[in-house]
């Protein structure tokens, strides 16, 4: 058996290995406990937990949290999102703690980009403006598609994709970058 002395969830892995009550209970508490415990399960030797909308997410210890905080808010995978969609995204990709939300909430708060950026506003959003193509061939758009995991045999892992905005001609390249 795994040592999980400190962590988080320590109690419930104890009652979940051993059906061993944390120590002073009394009759009231071990049912409040029970309760808490139901839907925890052990899978190997990692903890999960049964979400409301019925998938398996995985506990994770208290050194695990900032590193999946930056991953799903400041890192490729996050894109400096808000603390509902952040957290949302910490769930969806199978992930769980019990202040999960509270934690998304001061990460975000003491996002230095996100504090300097803000919530967009009235006063900083632009227009939309309709882009209106006069010929074929004269007003394109162009963008980069990458990183892609699986490379060609040159060793191109992102592709320069320009499209035609008149007659919707799509063209693609690979590129080196």
């Amino acid at each position: 058996m795994e040592d999980h002395a400190g962590s988080w969830y320590e109690d419930v892995w104890r009652f979940l290995i051993g059906q061993e009550y944390p120590r002073l209970f009394n009759r009231e508490e071990k049912l409040v406990f029970l309760k808490k415990v139901g839907p925890f399960e052990i899978r190997g030797s990692t903890l999960y937990r049964l979400g409301i909308d019925e998938v398996y997410r995985r506990c994770l210890e208290r050194e695990e949290f900032p590193k999946v905080l930056k991953a799903l808010h400041s890192k490729m995978g996050g894109g400096h999102f808000g603390i509902q969609t952040t957290a949302k995204k910490i769930l969806a990709a199978g992930y769980w703690w019990p202040t999960v939300f509270r934690d998304v909430a001061a990460y975000v708060k003491a996002c230095d980009p996100c504090q300097r950026t803000g919530r967009p506003t009235a006063s900083t959003r632009w227009p939309l403006m309709p882009i209106v193509p006069l010929a074929p061939f004269k007003k394109w758009g162009i963008d980069f598609v990458g990183p892609i995991a699986l490379a060609t045999q040159w060793h191109q892992h992102y592709i320069l994709v320009a499209i035609d905005y008149f007659t919707w001609c799509l063209v693609g390249k690979c590129a080196m970058w």
